[in-house]
């Protein structure tokens, strides 16, 4: 029944088979894989391949731009992460849906990878972990409720209630000044790469701002045909019939809601039109009326 939707509830839906939930399981199931062939084989095979360093990036691995965020180098590494993806994505993938969350996960990891080359191209070391994926995420959904206030567990122990857009503010101001003070300077000993972490910001914001809130598309310049028409001289004219059909009043079809649901679950709510917002509310108010 319609009225069984998630989207005609209040709330928003988290299934199982989220891109969320499906990342999460990925990124799991390599830090196991690592573990495994660190331990029983002393091997750093997947490092070597996957892991992103300007050596190996370079030399023509540039799948590593995106494989490296599903390496870890610990398991407080891999638990902070997916505890970010996880509390935020599911907050997030249900405005994006499934294939745009996709896009802002790559975003984020892209621009993080990118931004970490920027300033370590004639360095010897590597950067892995999914930390510009989780704080590009945070960012976007910062970006999607800055005024909602919210409380969230500091350190996953304190409780703490801000809006959205301060704590955006308080994590990207950490962020730079280990940035500049740490990693920049060269005189700090930490191992955590603030340079992809600002750089998954970045792209958290850039995804929000091009995909989400201008409704970009890259298919919109790859049409999928290319029409070649008559001039206007060789085409009939077809004779005009004038009709008008009173929208206002006609209900909404099972099959107009079920295309505008699937649509949903597919691009997010954001991607609506005005008409198809008011299609799936006279839906909504007719339910109720029954």
């Amino acid at each position: 029944m319609l009225s069984d939707r998630p989207y005609m509830q209040r709330g928003i839906p988290f299934p199982t088979s989220s891109v969320v939930i499906q990342l999460i399981i990925a990124n799991v199931a390599i830090f196991i894989l690592q573990n495994i062939l660190h331990t029983a084989f002393s091997s750093v095979a997947l490092e070597k391949f996957f892991a992103l360093s300007p050596a190996t990036f370079f030399s023509g691995y540039i799948w590593t731009l995106i494989t490296y965020s599903f390496l870890h180098g610990s398991l407080i590494h891999i638990l902070f992460n997916m505890l970010v993806l996880y509390f935020i994505g599911k907050h997030v993938e249900p405005v994006l849906g499934s294939r745009r969350f996709l896009g802002l996960y790559f975003a984020s990891v892209i621009c993080g990878g990118l931004f970490w080359l920027l300033f370590h191209w004639n360095t010897p070391g590597l950067v892995v972990g999914a930390s510009a994926a989780s704080i590009g995420t945070l960012i976007c959904f910062c970006a999607l409720y800055p005024n909602q206030q919210i409380t969230f567990l500091l350190f996953f122990v304190l409780p703490v209630t801000l809006k959205p857009k301060w704590l955006a503010a308080i994590v990207i101001g950490i962020e730079s000044f280990g940035f500049l003070f740490n990693e920049l300077s060269g005189r700090g000993s930490s191992p955590v790469a603030y340079s992809a972490h600002l750089g998954g910001a970045l792209g958290g914001y850039l995804y929000f701002t091009l995909a989400v809130r201008k409704n970009f598309s890259l298919s919109s310049f790859f049409p999928s045909r290319v029409k070649i028409e008559k001039p206007a001289w060789l085409k009939k004219k077809a004779p005009e019939r004038k009709f008008t059909i009173n929208f206002s009043e006609k209900p909404p079809s099972q099959q107009e809601v079920d295309a505008i649901l699937d649509k949903i679950n597919t691009d997010g709510f954001a991607s609506l039109s005005e008409r198809e917002k008011k299609t799936l509310e006279k839906a909504k108010d007719m339910l109720k009326k029954k």
